[in-house]
């Protein structure tokens, strides 16, 4: 097996960082898919710890200028590996910060003795050169290749520009686990099913507050939506109060078929009831029930409000489109497009 990826722009780098950041934050074991197309981070936890689902998919070619990738064989021409994601932030994160933030490594100018030995420990500083312009040590470069030492690993090579003008290299060792093929099955991005309601969502910086809030006094949200674009959240905080959040004239679409519809209608016909005719025959109640947008009928699933405030906290980009798809008290489907990736977050239901 093989697998090298390589860029020299800061940007690229700064931008799968980012990327590596916001699925951090949904769950620390994943699963890195790789294959020549395409480098994918999966989440899959046991139905006992929630049952979530995601799929983080980003093209090779976007952001990396060289590219290898090389399975165990032509028929099982894919990678999978298990890391924890922590350990992989932690080492493209920081050099990223101190690069486009300004880190108080270099950016601190101080006269004082207690400033001055303190530099003069640094790496890069000495009492002739003294402090630093941060743009003099800056991230040229990025590698990541399997390697196997002890045990599988992901080296991640980091180029850095240096005071003396030449590059200099930082290597980071990251242990994994190779996942075998029988098992690739369980981690392959399966069809979706079929939603009842799509909906697209209000931007995450106006959910964020409700959702931050609400998370400190109730462990369930039910989110309601239809095709007519109306989107609720409630929230039943026993013993204190209901709180519910509406939207209304979002982009949306009822998936659900006129034919399902009227079968309802006409099963609940079979029932003995009561009836109101017109002067020409016709039930009222029936016609008016056909006569009914389905679009107007609402589609609820109850979820855990902790893992929606994670799925709202974690993008360090913002979603260019945010959708929900919704099977009723069965499943919520979120999905967000960026410029050069897609994050799929499925949570299903939970029980008030």
């Amino acid at each position: 097996m093989k697998f090298r990826i390589k860029t020299n722009d800061p940007g690229c780098i700064e931008y799968f960082s980012n990327i590596v950041q916001m699925v951090a934050g949904l769950a620390k074991n994943v699963i890195l898919h790789l294959n020549k197309g395409q480098l994918s981070f999966v989440i899959k936890e046991r139905v006992v710890f929630g049952g979530i689902t995601a799929w983080c998919d980003l093209e090779h070619a976007v952001l990396f200028s060289e590219r290898i990738c090389e399975g165990i064989s032509p028929d099982q021409d894919e990678i999978f590996l298990e890391l924890i994601m922590d350990h992989l932030l932690h080492c493209i994160r920081s050099n990223t910060l101190s690069t486009s933030n300004h880190n108080s490594l270099y950016s601190s100018s101080s006269t004082s003795n207690s400033c001055t030995t303190m530099n003069k420990s640094r790496i890069g500083s000495n009492s002739l050169t003294g402090n630093f312009d941060p743009s003099i040590c800056r991230l040229l470069g990025l590698k990541i290749k399997l390697v196997r030492r002890k045990t599988p690993c992901l080296a991640i090579e980091l180029e850095q520009s240096s005071v003396t003008g030449r590059s200099r290299s930082v290597w980071h060792f990251i242990p994994v686990q190779v996942v075998p093929p029988r098992l690739w099955d369980e981690f392959i991005e399966p069809p979706d099913p079929d939603f009842d309601v799509s909906i697209f969502f209000p931007p995450v910086k106006t959910l964020r507050p409700f959702v931050d809030r609400m998370k400190k006094f109730a462990k369930f949200v039910i989110i309601s939506a239809n095709g007519s674009g109306e989107l609720n959240f409630s929230i039943n905080v026993e013993s204190l109060a209901c709180v519910k959040l509406t939207f209304r004239g979002l982009k949306a679409r009822s998936w659900m078929l006129q034919e399902s519809l009227l079968s309802e209608i006409n099963d609940s016909m079979d029932e003995v009831r009561s009836t109101v005719w017109d002067s020409n025959d016709v039930d009222l109640d029936r016609s008016k029930q056909i006569n009914d947008d389905p679009n107007k009928k609402l589609v609820s699933v109850s979820l855990d409000l902790r893992r929606i405030s994670q799925l709202l906290s974690s993008p360090k980009i913002v979603p260019s489109c945010f959708v929900c798809n919704i099977i009723h008290e069965k499943l919520a489907q979120f999905l967000m497009l960026f410029d050069n990736h897609k994050l799929k977050f499925n949570i299903p239901a939970s029980n008030l």
